[in-house]
């Protein structure tokens, strides 16, 4: 499912017009991502918890040359799913 399809589906559970629906869907995405930004966690009860990880510093080597190589800190978006998503996902409710 893309995202255009997402919004139709939205509007058709809502009966608000897609117009409107996918408005909705990216003012969320963007909260979202500005928390993210800003190293805060967002938890959905009952869907899961976007996180920001920080990966250290760490040394890896060329596949090619077997030169080292140094990969810089970066942080990292996660997004785990909660374990009622897991369960229903696997038939098991």
């Amino acid at each position: 499912m893309n995202k255009k399809e997402l919004i139709s589906s939205i509007a058709e559970r809502t009966g608000v017009t897609k117009k409107d629906s996918g408005e909705v869907l990216d003012v969320i995405l963007d909260v979202i991502t500005e928390q993210m930004i800003l190293g805060n966690e967002i938890k959905i009860s009952g869907f899961g918890l976007f996180k920001i990880y920080k990966q250290p510093e760490r040394e890896c080597r060329n596949p090619k040359t077997g030169e080292k190589l140094t990969v810089g800190a970066k942080k990292v978006p996660k997004f785990k799913f909660s374990q009622n998503v897991k369960t229903i996902v696997n038939g098991d409710k």
